[in-house]
């Protein structure tokens, strides 16, 4: 059982509050809603816990139960009012807050690949501004349909893994992969197929 309390240490920043968690297995991803309501934590064996943050300290926690993989990546929307997490069974999961599973994208990575030999591919990285962008283990980025649960490659030079993404302020897109960083940018909608 996840155990929350607000942390006893002092800040080497006076004026910041501390929030600690301790769970049984280590916390591979992290993230805290844009509007501060909300901490979000998983690990490797698959559980997202999303606590709330009333006045600095953690509140009500819930665990998240519809990974069957360890977890990699969190991102909330801009809005606060959904995550997304990504894990190592190729899928990125879609939850509207405090936690109702709303999506999930299957397969990413996995398209066009005979069964037979098949290397798994998993989601590392995720990013999130007026779109959710998803990259994987195999390098390859993919854009992430909200209306539905379609998703659809974004091209980029390099296959190796990207582990990390975000978005800068002009909206661009940052890739960090094996000892280099890509900026791309990304066209404003998702065109259908």
């Amino acid at each position: 059982m996840a155990k929350f309390t607000s942390g006893e240490e002092r800040s080497q920043h006076p004026g910041s509050s501390n929030l600690s968690t301790s769970t049984p297995l280590p916390r591979s991803a992290v993230a805290i809603s844009p509007d501060g309501r909300w901490l979000a934590s998983a690990g490797r064996d698959g559980v997202v816990i999303l606590s709330e943050i009333v006045e600095g300290k953690l509140g009500n926690s819930r665990k998240l139960l519809d990974h069957t993989s360890g977890v990699e990546c969190l991102v909330f929307s801009p809005d606060s009012q959904r995550l997304a997490s990504g894990s190592l069974d190729s899928k990125v999961r879609l939850h509207e807050l405090p936690g109702k599973l709303v999506r999930t994208y299957d397969g990413l990575g996995m398209e066009n690949e005979p069964v037979a030999g098949r290397v798994q591919s998993r989601v590392l990285a995720l990013a999130w501004q007026d779109q959710l962008v998803a990259g994987t283990s195999k390098g390859i980025l993919y854009r992430l349909s909200l209306g539905d649960d379609t998703s659809r490659r974004i091209a980029r030079n390099g296959r190796d893994p990207i582990y990390a993404l975000a978005f800068d302020a002009r909206g661009r897109l940052l890739l960090g992969g094996q000892g280099r960083v890509e900026i791309l940018t990304l066209e404003r909608k998702l065109s259908s197929p």
